[in-house]
């Protein structure tokens, strides 16, 4: 053996194209043997799904970096069933029950389960002698950018220290915050009205993007709430550049995130502006100095910092940094993508905008009046119309992933899913399943009004039976399966903050304002104009939608 050896590596080194051949011959045997194991022996080999999605993981790569995944996981679900297997390793959920058993609180089997499997606490009370499990664990592929940056409120890979985060960040999303919080978001608002007053004036009104003023504005208020001081785009009518290079990266941060799922995310230069790269390194710097000067400030101010100002604890600056500007990153552009998806879709129901814009205008005798505990209290269709737009254009339309580690297993949705499995529900599967909403692709916000009070003035509907149907084609629909800002432990903390910020400034847009859609350039057309109706339809979705311009044209109302 000894010498048949000595004799091989002597061929080997004295012919070099052997080991050249043998190299992509080796990588061929591997891939095909991947592929046959993935398809007939791998554990999840039971689960439906096309042939390419369970033999490599490569196809939902190619999907996600093309910006279709989420439209494409839509169609397997009708297709395949509510369990659909999209990658080896993943399982798409379209129950919106599974979102509970994925990300909520979880108990662990007690003697009297026959499966022995983990189940979900959904009940409002434990079982004797169960004891409550940590969540799922995050896929860490998924929300870690850098393994050499400090972990956040995001991408904190145990309970415990999410916990520990949470309850840091607690104080600045309380209910006294929220009210110490108002003077400073309606400050804002004003502010924006004020400006897109002047972009409207004369008896044509004028035209902006409302997509730009949306962003702007919510980075105002999350950089105040967050830093001590806004990015100073709604003073000075321009972009910041840390916002402009955040709005640009966040496609790239998904894509990054896709490739580094399959271990390749050192090729996403490939796909990155090279000017964003420098940019990246500018805008870090600019938020550590903001940073350092909220910390210097103390507890002066109730905003999302004063948890890590009032601490005991020292913990390092670039520990509170990190989550400091991932809550800056995705309390902004979240709200920004909702309200211009609001608009959007008001806009192109003309019946919708009308009776949304008649409620605000006879409640409110003037927009003084209107603050966000009247917007709450006192217009239910707008409240209905912001719910309809978040099921419609969910700012977070991707699965967020989540990993079975038990041992054994865990019963996901009476399902049995096997170790080391990557499970996920995708908000857009849910929000378009005809299972559980009537008319699922278009903008009817009465779905979302209280059963009794729907509207019944629709040509379609004048006709009543006794199941109440032909009144309220709405009343089968499950409202429980939207969850924009998911569920369980880490769930948004930033719910409430989003929610006052999206009804006050769509309260006093339409109060103020009104609106039609205006065309836009369609580039590369040669002055060309594009319908604006297709603003929606056209668009990719990654983390976030990559969200064209939205031209609006305002006159201020009369």
């Amino acid at each position: 053996m000894g010498e048949f050896t000595t004799q091989t590596l002597a061929a080997l080194r004295d012919n070099p194209g052997i080991l050249a051949a043998l190299f992509p011959a080796s990588i061929a045997c591997y891939v095909v043997g991947r592929g046959v194991y993935n398809i007939l022996f791998h554990p999840l080999r039971a689960f439906p799904g096309p042939f390419l999605f369970r033999l490599t993981v490569f196809t939902k790569t190619y999907y996600s970096i093309k910006g279709t995944l989420p439209f494409l996981v839509k169609d397997l679900h009708d297709q395949y069933g509510p369990v659909v297997r999209i990658s080896p390793t993943e399982l798409s959920f379209a129950d919106p029950a599974a979102a509970k058993d994925i990300y909520g609180h979880r108990l662990a089997a007690t003697a009297g389960d026959l499966d022995g499997h983990a189940h979900n606490n959904t009940g409002n009370t434990r079982a004797s002698g169960s004891k409550l499990l940590p969540e799922f664990p995050k896929l860490d592929e998924q929300v870690r950018i850098s393994a050499s940056r400090p972990n956040n409120i995001l991408n904190a890979p145990t309970h415990e220290e999410h916990a520990f985060l949470r309850r840091k960040l607690a104080p600045g999303f309380s209910d006294r915050s929220m009210r110490a919080q108002e003077p400073v978001i309606n400050g804002y608002v004003d502010l924006l009205i004020r400006r897109l007053r002047e972009r409207a004036t004369g008896t044509e009104g004028g035209t902006v993007d409302i997509k730009t003023w949306m962003n702007w504005t919510t980075f105002d208020v999350i950089g105040n709430l967050g830093f001590g001081s806004d990015f100073g785009c709604l003073e000075s009518g321009e972009g910041h550049p840390w916002v402009e290079t955040m709005n640009k990266g966040f496609v790239h941060i998904a894509k990054l995130a896709a490739l580094q799922q399959i271990g390749l995310g050192g090729l996403v230069g490939a796909f990155m502006d090279s000017n964003l790269v420098p940019s990246f390194v500018r805008n870090r710097e600019y938020v550590r100095n903001k940073m350092r000067e909220r910390l210097e400030r103390g507890n002066d101010r109730f905003d999302f910092m004063q948890g890590f100002v009032e601490g005991k604890e020292k913990l390092p600056f670039d520990y509170i940094l990190s989550t400091a500007a991932i809550l800056i990153l995705a309390g902004s552009e979240t709200t920004a993508t909702l309200l211009t998806g609001a608009v959007f879709l008001l806009l192109a129901n003309p019946d919708k905008l009308a009776k949304v814009t008649e409620e605000i205008r006879t409640t409110f005798a003037d927009e003084k009046d209107i603050s966000l505990s009247s917007v709450q209290q006192q217009l239910p269709y707008l409240l209905a119309c912001l719910d309809e737009s978040l099921r419609c254009y969910p700012p977070a339309m991707v699965g967020m992933a989540r990993v079975v580690r038990d041992e054994g297993g865990a019963v996901i949705c009476g399902t049995h899913v096997p170790k080391n499995t990557t499970v996920a529900v995708w908000q857009w599967v849910t929000n378009h399943d005809s299972k559980h909403w009537h008319d699922p692709y278009s903008f009817h916000p009465e779905r979302f009004l209280r059963r009794e009070e729907s509207d019944t003035d629709d040509d379609d509907n004048d006709n009543d039976d006794a199941t109440g149907q032909a009144s309220n084609p709405f009343a089968n629909d499950n409202l429980d399966a939207l969850v924009p800002f998911s569920t369980g432990p880490r769930n948004c903390i930033g719910k409430s903050l989003a929610y006052a910020e999206m009804r006050l400034i769509m309260a006093r847009l339409l109060y103020t304002f009104d609106m039609s859609l205006a065309p836009c350039a369609d580039d590369g057309s040669g002055g060309a104009q594009k319908d604006p109706t297709t603003w929606l339809s056209t668009q990719k979705a990654f983390f976030n939608w990559e969200k064209p311009p939205l031209m609006v044209k305002l006159k201020v109302a009369q």
